[in-house]
C-alpha cells in the first residue's frame, strides 16, 4: 500500500502572513499597525513619531509594515480612513436626529478609541504634512452635509437653512469644542458639550415642532430615534 508524500510547501504570502493563514490574518496584521500608529500619532502628532516607533509599538516586523504601507505618510492616510469609515449614521428617524446621534457616538469615540483619537489629530495636521491645499475633516464634513440635505428635502429645516453653511459651522464647532475639552480635562466632558452645541443650534435651524421630537442629551452611542411620524406624514410634517 501506497503512502502519499507530504503536500507542497506553501510559499508565505505577498504581505509576510505565514503559509497556510488567509487574509483575516493579513487584516489582523494591517489593524495592528494602525492601532499602534493611531495611538502614537495621538500622543504625539505626525512629525515626531517614527515608523520604528510603530513597528516596536504593534509588534509587527518592519519588513511586513512596508509591505502594507510604502511609508509613514501611507501610515497616517490609513488612520484618517478609519475617521470616516467610523462616520455612520444611522438610517431611520429624523436626520436632523441622525446628525445628533452621529456627533454623540463620536463624541464618545474621541474619549475611549486611542486610533480615533490620532485620526483627528492628524486631520488637522495632514495640511501641513501631506499636501499644502489638503482639508482637514472632508469626511466629517461630507456625512454631515448629506444628513443636513436630507433634513431639508424632508421638511425638518426652516426655509431660510443653509445646509452646506449649517454643515461648516457644526464641523468647526465640534472641532473646537472637542480641542478644548481635551485641553480641559481629557474630553471628559465633551458629551456635555456636544450636547449644548446642539440645544443652541436647533432653534435656528430646525422647525419649532420638530424641536421637542429631537434627543439632545448627553449620552453614550445611538439610541432608538424618534421617527417622522412624530410630526405627521410627508415633506414638511413638521
Amino acid at each position: 500500500m501506497e503512502t502519499s508524500g507530504p503536500g507542497p510547501v506553501r510559499e508565505p504570502a505577498p504581505d509576510g502572513t505565514p503559509a497556510g493563514r488567509g487574509t483575516g490574518d493579513r487584516d489582523d496584521i494591517r489593524l495592528r499597525i494602525l492601532r499602534a500608529a493611531g495611538l502614537l500619532f495621538g500622543q504625539a502628532g505626525y512629525e515626531l513619531v517614527t515608523v520604528s516607533e510603530i513597528v516596536e509599538r504593534s509588534g509587527v516586523p518592519r519588513t511586513a509594515v512596508y509591505r502594507h504601507f510604502p511609508s509613514k505618510e501611507a501610515i497616517a492616510d490609513a488612520v484618517i480612513a478609519v475617521q470616516d469609515e467610523a462616520l455612520v449614521p444611522p438610517p431611520d428617524g429624523f436626520r436632523l436626529q441622525a446628525a445628533i446621534d452621529l456627533s454623540m457616538t463620536f463624541a464618545e469615540m474621541l474619549r475611549y478609541d486611542p486610533m480615533i483619537r490620532g485620526a483627528v489629530r492628524l486631520a488637522v495636521e495632514q495640511a501641513a504634512y501631506r499636501k499644502p491645499k489638503a482639508t482637514p475633516y472632508l469626511g466629517s464634513h461630507a456625512v454631515t452635509l448629506r444628513l443636513l440635505q436630507e433634513a431639508r428635502d424632508g421638511g425638518e429645516l426652516l426655509p431660510h437653512v443653509d445646509p452646506e453653511e449649517v454643515t461648516r459651522l457644526v464641523v468647526g464647532l465640534f472641532t473646537g469644542l472637542q480641542i478644548l475639552s481635551e485641553a480641559a480635562g481629557g474630553r471628559t466632558d465633551l458629551l456635555d458639550r456636544v450636547s449644548f452645541l446642539w440645544k443652541s443650534l436647533l432653534p435656528g435651524i430646525a422647525v419649532p415642532t420638530l424641536i421637542p421630537h429631537l434627543d439632545t442629551s448627553p449620552r453614550q452611542g445611538l439610541r432608538p430615534a424618534a421617527t417622522p411620524a412624530a410630526c405627521g406624514p410627508g415633506p414638511g410634517r413638521c
